[in-house]
This record gives C-alpha cells, sequence and structure tokens, in this order.
C-alpha cells in the first residue's frame, strides 16, 4: 500500500445506511468510489516530472478501499513544509528563498468529491434496495 499518504474509505462512513444493503452492493459502492478517487488523484496530481501522478495507487479488498500515492514527496507537496533559506539545491541550480513553501492541496478536493459521491452511491443503492 502506499507510503506516502493515503485515504480510507470504507464503511465505517455510513455504517447505519450500509447495514441495511447487501455485501456485494456496499462493497460494489467502494469499489465505484476508489477508482474514481484514483482516477481524480492522478489527474489532479502537480506534474513537475509526472512522478507524483504515476505514484498513485488504488487498493480495493474486503469492502475496503485505499487511494494514496507511494511517492515519499506526495505529503510536502498535498501539506507544504519547512526549508533552510540560502540551502543551495543543485537539482534546481538556485538557493532556497523561503523558510516555508505552503501545500498546494491538491487531494483534498478529490477526497471531499469522493466522501459526497460515495454518500449519493450509497442512497442510490438503498433507494434501489428498497424497490
Amino acid at each position: 500500500m502506499p507510503k506516502g499518504f493515503s485515504i480510507t474509505i470504507d464503511e465505517d462512513l455510513v455504517t447505519p445506511m450500509l447495514d441495511r444493503l447487501s455485501r456485494l452492493d456496499a462493497e460494489d459502492c467502494v469499489i465505484a468510489t476508489a477508482n474514481e478517487l484514483g482516477t481524480a488523484a492522478k489527474a489532479a496530481a502537480p506534474r513537475d516530472t509526472g512522478g507524483l501522478a504515476n505514484s498513485v495507487r488504488v487498493d480495493v479488498s474486503g469492502g475496503r478501499g485505499q487511494v494514496g500515492y507511494t511517492a515519499e514527496h506526495a505529503p510536502h507537496v498535498e501539506y507544504g513544509h519547512r526549508q533552510t533559506p540560502g540551502r543551495y539545491v543543485p537539482a534546481i541550480g538556485k538557493r532556497l528563498k523561503a523558510s516555508f513553501v505552503p501545500g498546494q492541496h491538491f487531494f483534498r478536493p478529490c477526497v471531499e468529491r469522493a466522501r459526497s459521491n460515495f454518500r449519493e452511491r450509497v442512497r442510490e443503492a438503498l433507494r434501489e434496495a428498497a424497490s
């Protein structure tokens, strides 16, 4: 599973509703949402080299789905990071100026949409099960 950071979408988000669904319907909701989040996460990742976007991993098993980035720098790009001003970085050929680089928060909107879509999928499955 990803070493960077991940979001877990599982039945705990809507346990009362999922108790009324069949296990297969619930797993279908998790699978669809995890795959959708994986696609959105790849599209939303900043693309200097493509390494972050290519590190997206989706793992779905046993009614649980995890989506995350395996790139070690993923949390630093998402949340921001500290650095030492004046330090020379050969990879970019420059000296660092700021003491903090703010995060880009590219993953957060994807997760929020996925949560909303997951709940809507569960509601739809409940409507279908009730009819």
